[in-house]
């Protein structure tokens, strides 16, 4: 059984791109995270310590967007992939980053990324 945990659209600004000004001007980017595990000892006791925190995991993930500068979304995508499975016990994380300001006329650009515990293991 797998149920999820989600974070949807978090709003990060951060340092990220590969251009010149997007090199020195912060941006807004959107990062959902959707994570695979078992929330049954969670649900049936009512206790937080047995789930994971997603109010800690946003504050981390904010952290980490802030504190690393990364030209190309897809490199903080497996990298925000890699932080979710390992500090969490999810057992598969879907990423997914939108970048607003990416091109002119475009909503946004974006990439999504799955990756299962296995392979991190």
């Amino acid at each position: 059984m797998s149920d999820l945990i989600s974070l949807e659209r978090l709003r990060i600004r951060c340092i990220i791109g590969c251009l010149p000004e997007e090199r020195e001007t912060p941006q807004d980017i959107l990062v959902s995270v959707s994570l695979e595990t078992d929330i049954t000892p969670a649900a049936n006791t009512d206790d937080l310590a047995l789930t994971i925190d997603y109010h800690a995991l946003a504050q981390r993930l904010t952290q980490f967007a802030q504190t690393h500068h990364f030209q190309l979304i897809e490199t903080m995508a497996e990298q925000i992939a890699s932080l979710c499975l390992t500090s969490t016990q999810a057992k598969a994380v879907t990423i997914r980053i939108e970048k607003p300001a990416a091109i002119n006329g475009a909503q946004y650009a974006a990439v999504q990324i799955r990756r299962s515990a296995t392979a991190h293991s």
